[in-house]
């Protein structure tokens, strides 16, 4: 017979394998959205739906929200139902065609739609969609001026129509088309930052514009920061940074660029050495050497020190990244971005109780981010914090953060290493519908198990085995049901 840490062990191995937006009329999930707040967002969009189910913007919303929290399964059941009760719904289809995964579907779903209603103006839109994925470019623009004759407000048409254009290489009439787009809906953020991409030399004037007449909007405000940055103009963006940061603390694009700008303003980083950490952060990897010679000019740099940690950490060296954290958290012990990283490399080294204090310091600052929620939960159990206190913040992170897995995973561990075998049971069970994820399902037979429910646990991974086609999976299943029958148990169904 197993023990209990053998079969934790196969589980893991088995997972392996496995501020407001008012002056343009935002609703409350797309402020939360573009702040960065998914799992409210898609709160605040169920709530808008229920209140206005004839609305496509608050469907489209949901939609949307629900396949970034990976609810693909539940939203795709919503709708096929939706549709089926009124299957001459032009709307119904186009939504529909919204949800499925499959191009061929979602594109025979559009066309349906323009078959009801040959005017409808989104069905274009979303075969130009996938048409645009699928690398049809010529096609996608021609559907997304098709939406936009019909509907000159779609912002989703005038942003794909001017990627189409971009991919093309037809660059001037992208640039054009975006004048047009700023001219047509000056109240849109997209706009302002469509114009400022495709005419670097217009930038400032037209962020600064879009600034003045969006002031709640965090993306505008991080993308006209980083302008002035650029410019060296380090006040000016430091204000302008510090402004948003007040309205949206949880935005961490902003909270980058604000660390950024307090390093340049203090004189302890140059112009030339932040274009290389800026690069950095959106994906160019400028490599450890550099990034070692930028900290050896600019020793008091702190955002020079974390991007070196970063660095180091990608490239596993964990007591690299470890001592330049340090040499950051030292500079700037009260920055979210090094307090962030810092306690996740000290939770990687073993060192759970120091990584706690630093992790729940950025957990305060950027109570929308999970994974600092879910970091900071595993720290307090791995370092053997109080039993209630600790039940408490994990249960709190969970109810914060429903639809995030980690969240779920570390409630759970916290209840079974209370001795709460079947509480850790019901909380996974709970959160399966929100997070069909198989790493979910395979810790829900594991919790099964523990509560001593195997047959149902044997059932539960004979699903996800079918599911994925995985004997390995499947082999685990048979195991757990030879167990139930040698105990001759009679499991709750």
């Amino acid at each position: 017979m197993r023990s209990n840490q053998q079969w934790r062990w196969m589980v893991c191995a088995m997972a392996l394998l496995l501020s407001s937006l008012t002056a343009f009329g935002a609703s409350e999930s797309e402020k939360l959205m573009r702040t960065g707040n998914i799992p409210a967002a898609w709160t605040a969009a169920e709530q808008e739906l229920s209140a206005n189910p004839q609305s496509l913007d608050a469907h489209e919303r949901y939609i949307d929200l629900g396949l970034s929290l990976g609810l693909r399964h539940h939203i795709e059941a919503k709708y096929r139902a939706f549709v089926a009760e009124s299957p001459s719904d032009a709307d119904r289809q186009y939504l529909l065609g919204r949800v499925l995964p499959s191009a061929d579907a979602a594109v025979e779903a559009y066309s349906q739609a323009l078959v009801l209603d040959p005017g409808h103006p989104r069905a274009p839109m979303g075969i130009a969609a996938v048409a645009r994925a699928q690398g049809e470019f010529e096609k996608a623009l021609l559907n997304y001026r098709k939406s936009l004759a019909k509907d000159g407000t779609l912002v989703e048409a005038w942003t794909g129509a001017q990627a189409s254009l971009l991919l093309l290489g037809r660059i001037a009439e992208a640039r054009t088309m975006s004048v047009e787009f700023l001219a047509k809906m000056p109240d849109t953020p997209e706009a302002y930052v469509s114009v400022a991409t495709l005419d670097p030399n217009r930038s400032l004037d037209v962020l600064r514009i879009g600034v003045q007449r969006l002031p709640w909007e965090p993306q505008l405000a991080g993308m006209y920061g980083r302008s002035l940055l650029d410019a060296g103009r380090f006040r000016e963006a430091s204000v302008e940074l510090e402004r948003v940061h007040g309205i949206a603390p949880g935005y961490a694009e902003v909270g980058f660029l604000r660390f950024g700008a307090s390093d340049l303003n203090a004189g302890v980083l140059a112009l030339e050495d932040w274009r290389v950490l800026d690069q950095m952060h959106r994906g160019t990897d400028p490599g450890v050497a550099a990034l070692r010679s930028i900290v050896e000019r600019r020793p008091r740099s702190a955002i020079a020190w974390l991007a070196l940690g970063r660095a180091q950490g990608a490239a596993s060296d964990l007591r690299g990244a470890l001592e330049s954290f340090r040499r950051a958290a030292v500079l700037r012990g009260d920055e979210t971005e090094v307090q962030a990283s810092y306690g996740l490399a000290l939770a990687a080294s073993g060192s759970h109780s120091e990584a706690l204090n630093w992790l729940e310091r950025a957990r305060a600052s950027r109570p929308s981010d999970a994974s600092l929620a879910a970091a900071a939960v595993s720290a307090a159990r791995r370092s053997g914090a109080d039993g209630t206190m600790l039940r408490q913040s994990a249960a709190a992170a969970y109810q914060q953060h429903p639809y995030d897995l980690r969240c779920a995973l570390e409630l759970a561990a916290v209840m079974s290493q209370q001795g709460d075998t079947k509480g850790a049971y019901e909380a996974l069970k709970d959160a399966l519908p929100r997070i069909p994820d198989p790493r979910l399902v395979v810790a829900l037979a594991a919790a099964a198990r523990d509560a001593g429910y195997i047959a149902e646990a044997a059932e539960i991974l004979e699903r996800l085995a079918r599911t994925l086609n995985n004997d390995s999976v499947q082999r685990v299943a048979d195991q757990l049901k030879k167990e139930a029958q040698d105990k001759g148990m009679i499991e709750r169904q």
